[in-house]
């Protein structure tokens, strides 16, 4: 049950999150964005709110894991590893996080901000790959 729960919350806050990502990519036929490679990828408006969509999903689940972890007796050094990732992978994902709690309070993010997503989502995907394979590593 709780899974449900917690599975209806992020689609809840993702659906806003696309929904203002197309707004501010309506004129754009394709975005170009930073890999987290560090290599420039161009994708559809279309794919672009995917991607976006699956980032999001997997740092909520990311944290959820790492909370779930740290709730465990697990080694010190450990705990300090998976805090400090997912204290990278928040920063990194501030933009994207950042628009999905104006569309929440069904406040508009302003497109400053919506570009900041576009820029930093490579990052806020790179940081979250980290956490996962820390995440990985101790199941």
């Amino acid at each position: 049950m709780e899974d449900f729960a917690i599975q209806s919350h992020l689609r809840l806050r993702v659906f806003p999150l696309v929904l203002a990502l197309s707004s501010i990519l309506s004129g754009c036929a394709s975005i170009t964005t930073i890999t987290p490679d560090g290599q420039k990828t161009t994708r559809s408006r279309e794919e672009f709110e995917h991607y976006v969509e699956s980032v999001f999903r997997r740092q909520n689940q990311a944290s959820l894991e790492v909370g779930q972890l740290l709730d465990e007796e697990i080694d010190p050094k450990n705990s300090r590893q998976l805090e400090l990732a997912e204290r990278r992978m928040l920063d990194a994902c501030g933009a994207l996080n950042q628009v999905v709690r104006h569309e929440m309070d069904r406040d508009d993010p302003g497109i400053l901000l919506e570009l900041e997503v576009r820029d930093t989502i490579g990052d806020c995907d790179f940081a979250t790959r980290i956490l996962e394979q820390l995440i990985t590593a101790q199941e």
